[in-house]
């Protein structure tokens, strides 16, 4: 595209690659991405979250975390809570305690849905000894 002179705003940007997404073209979509990446397309936080969601609903959970790393995005909970909760629903639920954790560690508040998201996908895959360490997190965290 900018080498047509055409250089679209990021939410273009998003809407394209939300777009390929929908139609299932999975590596186009992420192909685009990494183009915004590498031509310095700052996403803010909202464009983060969007596409998240889109490429996580692909099972792309993976290229999702390392975007996220890569794009140096700020630690803030509306970004925790969709990492939590794209992870759970690609059942990674030890990578989802690990960043419900990390989120308390800066301060941060999980919403209860996330607790309860780690905590039940935990115990359905048996770690329970992990599920418990999440449930007196969150006890802990609502007496304070």
């Amino acid at each position: 595209m900018s080498e047509k002179r055409f250089n679209p705003p990021v939410r273009g940007r998003d809407l394209l690659v939300e777009g390929l997404l929908n139609a299932g073209y999975i590596e186009a979509a992420k192909d685009m991405v990494r183009k915004m990446v590498k031509q310095s397309c700052a996403p803010d936080v909202s464009t983060f979250n969007a596409l998240i969601e889109a490429i996580c609903k692909c099972g792309e959970v993976d290229f999702c975390f390392d975007l996220y790393w890569s794009w140096g995005i700020p630690q803030i909970g509306r970004c925790y809570t969709m990492l939590i909760t794209m992870s759970g629903r690609g059942g990674r639920f030890v990578e989802a305690a690990n960043y419900l954790m990390e989120m308390t560690e800066f301060g941060l508040m999980p919403i209860s849905r996330c607790f309860d998201l780690v905590t039940d996908g935990l115990k359905n895959n048996g770690k329970h000894d992990l599920a418990r360490r999440i449930e007196q997190l969150e006890v802990s965290l609502r007496d304070t």
